[in-house]
């Protein structure tokens, strides 16, 4: 029997704690060879300690899931092989527990858990897995990997793949089994924890850092090497166990995007959309299609479960592809400072800010969205034009002339926070004055817009209630442009491209605001 295994690691001090020296040791022994995906910047020479064990290092996002992703892609001749293991590092082992047992009893099936757990559903619990030849050669498996994303939330996780990886593989006709089934809705490794140690030798590290129950360290092998682990890391784990709450943002890691999809090209201009209403993604992509060039393309959603969805739909248009998943706070401002704040814009010579903008509280809002967008994209010869323009010229903000306003009656009750940004922005008491873009889409250089980004980064943004003024984000609308110009920059009709004159934007109307 072939075996190779996949271990997912994470240590907050970047070693290989002495406990895993267990597990490792009986891995070592009845596989050929095993890949350490860790997500620490562990020493890779830890790999000359253990016979047929390589070390792979990746960033510390999307939990296990996306460790076993890597170690899997990584092995070039997985059809030599009879059995595929893949486990975490997250249970402490005996020397009772019995790895060629489990082993032996898995043959009977095409994917074996050490757990499974009725809770929310009947699932193979994913810390320990054996997929048989016949799953991990079927297009299931293919499918199920190539479709995984960097999630944050470890209950979109344990909903979206380890419950769903039970349910499609025996939607495609695959057996599952486990050594331990529990008969209760709760989960087995903590609520049956003295039991799985006493009878099969094992133990969730979490039931000990967490206190979930008490096993005496004392009665435990290698008890003091088990103790220092937990001593060592329990401050950097507080609060993390799971509790299902919708909602609740849970982050791994400090990457901002949740999917990135790279191209090998460079590009000279970026899109940045927040698609908060991801039904209007087919008239994005239609306005994208007339682009000339290549760019890349920045999305924000509020919801992990469109991932997939925003994925497949704009996957063969742009170049690169970054998304991240944003609270629903800020309107579209603040997820577009917060995708700012997370890349460099300022390797694009040009920049679209976008969003799927409705005004539900009135029947013109979704006329004025299309407007907007198709002058923003009006063809792919004024595109040219105008980056050329950007590349050329000390060019701000590059919008349709109408749609620039100075008209005091857009003021709203934003005039003394628009004040105050213009003068942390260094505008001058006689320059302060009222001219933005009217629903805060427009072309922009990174360089003229980052002050302002900064300047709001670390304030707090109201929550959203339907708010039509008064918040940050109409403050950060109505301060986009003075603060360009001040510094230099021009703002420009995007058709024409000659600079505006604030004079004549004074009776420009806007049909929603």
């Amino acid at each position: 029997m072939k075996i190779i295994a996949v271990m997912a690691h994470y240590d907050v001090d970047n070693i290989v704690d002495p406990y895993l020296d267990v597990i490792l040791d009986k891995i070592t022994t009845v596989a050929e060879k095993v890949i350490l995906v860790s997500t620490s910047d562990i020493d890779t020479e830890v790999a000359r300690k253990y016979p047929g064990l390589q070390i792979i290092v990746r960033e510390n996002v999307g939990y296990d899931f996306c460790s076993y992703k890597e170690g899997i892609l990584s092995i070039e001749d997985l059809y030599i092989y009879d059995q595929l293991l893949v486990l975490n590092d997250s249970f402490y082992c005996s020397k009772d527990f019995d790895l060629q047992a489990i082993l032996n009893a898995s043959e009977a099936y095409d994917i074996y858990s050490l757990t499974a757990s009725r809770q929310f559903a009947y699932h193979l619990q994913s810390y320990f897995l054996v997929f048989n030849k016949k799953a991990f050669t079927s297009f299931w498996f293919y499918n199920f990997w190539n479709n995984l994303f960097q999630y944050k939330r470890k209950e979109k996780i344990i909903f979206d793949y380890e419950i769903e990886l039970t349910n499609s593989a025996l939607r495609s006709g695959l057996s599952t089994g486990c050594y331990y089934l529990a008969q209760h809705d709760q989960n087995p490794c903590h609520h049956d924890y003295r039991h799985l140690y006493d009878t099969y030798g094992f133990v969730k590290t979490d039931v000990l850092r967490n206190d979930i129950g008490e096993l005496n360290f004392s009665n435990l092998d290698n008890s003091a090497v088990l103790e220092n682990h937990l001593l060592r890391t329990k401050a950097s784990y507080k609060n993390r166990l799971f509790k299902y709450s919708p909602g609740n943002f849970i982050t791994a890691g400090n990457n901002f995007f949740e999917y990135i999809g790279s191209g090998e090209k460079t590009t000279k201009i970026a899109i940045i959309l927040h698609l908060y209403y991801v039904d209007l993604a087919g008239e994005f992509y239609e306005r994208f299609s007339l682009l000339p060039i290549d760019f890349d393309l920045f999305i924000t959603i509020p919801d992990e479960k469109y991932i997939p969805l925003v994925r497949s739909y704009f996957r063969g248009i742009a170049n690169n592809i970054f998304i991240a998943v944003v609270e629903n706070k800020g309107r579209d401002v603040l997820p577009f400072i917060k995708t700012m704040l997370a890349y460099d814009f300022n390797q694009y010579e040009m920049v679209l800010k976008l969003h799927s903008k409705k005004s539900k509280y009135s029947h013109l809002g979704s006329k004025w969205r299309q407007e907007i967008i198709c002058n923003l994209i009006p063809s792919g010869p004024i595109i040219l034009k105008l980056l050329d323009c950007f590349m050329h010229n000390k060019i701000g903000i590059a919008a349709d002339k109408r749609d620039y306003l100075s008209n005091e009656e857009y003021w709203g009750c934003n005039q003394h926070r628009v004040y105050n940004a213009m003068e942390s922005l260094g505008v001058s008491p006689q320059n302060k004055q009222l001219f933005f873009v009217g629903g805060t889409m427009f072309w922009f250089k990174p360089a003229a817009v980052y002050p302002l980004v900064n300047l709001l980064a670390s304030e707090e943004f109201e929550s959203e209630s339907g708010q039509q003024d008064g918040t940050l984000a109409h403050v950060f609308e109505r301060t986009t442009c003075v603060p360009v110009m001040v510094r230099g920059f021009k703002c420009i009709d995007i058709k024409t491209l000659s600079e505006i004159d604030i004079t004549k934007t004074c009776n420009n109307k806007v049909l929603v605001l």
